[in-house]
């Protein structure tokens, strides 16, 4: 029974040899237009000060040519509040 698993593993990992040339650091000004499909940046922001805690994270995705956003945000001061905005396309 392990010898299947192990197979199907090993064509697993080399059957996903995509490597994209999206780069952040040079492409950051133009990162929508650089960005391939499959591609993904995550921006993930501190926004705490004294006794309020506070963080929100953006994430774009890159999908049939078009950029999604999704905004996932927390308040942590007297009681913890989560809020997750749908992914929604940039265009």
């Amino acid at each position: 029974m392990k010898k299947p698993f192990f197979i199907i593993l090993l064509l697993s990992l080399f059957s996903c040899k995509h490597e994209s040339k999206f780069d952040l650091h040079k492409d950051i000004y133009h990162f929508s237009d650089k960005m391939e499909n499959g591609d993904t940046v995550k921006i993930i922001t501190d926004l705490s000060a004294c006794m309020f805690f506070a963080s929100e994270t953006y994430t774009f995705t890159k999908q049939n040519d078009t950029l999604f956003l999704e905004k996932y945000s927390e308040v942590s001061s007297h009681s913890k509040r989560t809020q997750t905005l749908p992914k929604e396309s940039t265009k």
